[in-house]
């Protein structure tokens, strides 16, 4: 009996309680309920449920997948910085003229030609703001 009443409760446990739900999420949330609950004072089921939040479960599962979308963009970003943290080049001297040009260019211009592609996908995307800066950055 006091498991099927918890089993009410977990469209907000899996809404909030994931890795992409973060401080500025929670602070969206708290402003749409127009309550002033602090998370730095710590958050428990009871004190969600003192504040009503199980009818506000459209909010919290809207936000919820805002936040998802927005770590599935940071997730990208961070994947392109990796592979490029790894590449490396070779280089040669072009003829006899003191220059240098890089071996193999045409590996190193199709991962340009995709993170580029990637990063205008990222850029265009209406879940960006939080990243926005580190996406201009990137580019």
């Amino acid at each position: 009996k006091e498991i099927g009443a918890f089993r009410a409760y977990m469209p907000v446990i899996r809404s909030l309680c994931q890795d992409a739900f973060q401080p500025m999420h929670y602070i969206a949330l708290f402003d749409e309920l127009e309550t002033d609950m602090d998370i730095e004072e710590g958050l428990t089921l009871q004190s969600l449920l003192d504040i009503g939040i199980m009818k506000h479960i459209d909010i919290v599962e809207r936000i919820s997948g805002e936040a998802e979308k927005q770590h599935e963009l940071q997730t990208a970003l961070a994947a392109m910085k990796r592979e490029w943290s790894h590449t490396s080049y070779q280089v040669q001297a072009y003829k006899d003229t003191g220059t240098y040009v890089i071996k193999g260019s045409d590996e190193v211009q199709a991962l340009l030609d995709e993170h580029i592609i990637k990063t205008q996908s990222i850029r265009g995307s209406s879940f960006v703001k939080p990243i926005e800066k580190d996406v201009r950055d990137w580019e």
